[in-house]
């Protein structure tokens, strides 16, 4: 049986290669994209919103024991995409 400790270090690597992988995909169309740059954000950010959530709720109704660091994550991660829709609206104003 893997560790959850681990298991969620690992999850976070490989979100971590996910954002590289994005950054590199908008830096190489980069010029193509420009256009859908908020839709992009948008549904980027509504899907991700989405799976945390879900993720959270069924980490914690299973009473999984999480690291420390966990709850400092995601709620880090959610003041972040608040910020992000902020700056989307203000810009756009």
């Amino acid at each position: 049986m893997t560790d959850p400790a681990t298991l969620k270090r690992i999850e976070l690597l490989g979100t971590f290669g996910v954002l590289m992988l994005g950054v590199g995909i908008g830096a190489w169309f980069g010029e193509v994209l420009a256009k859908y740059i908020a839709w992009l954000l948008i549904g980027g950010g509504l899907l991700h919103a989405f799976s945390m959530y879900g993720k959270h709720r069924l980490e914690s109704a299973r009473g999984m024991a999480l690291p420390p660091w966990y709850g400092f994550l995601y709620w880090l991660c959610w003041v972040l995409l608040a910020m992000l829709a902020a700056w989307l609206v203000l810009s756009r104003a």
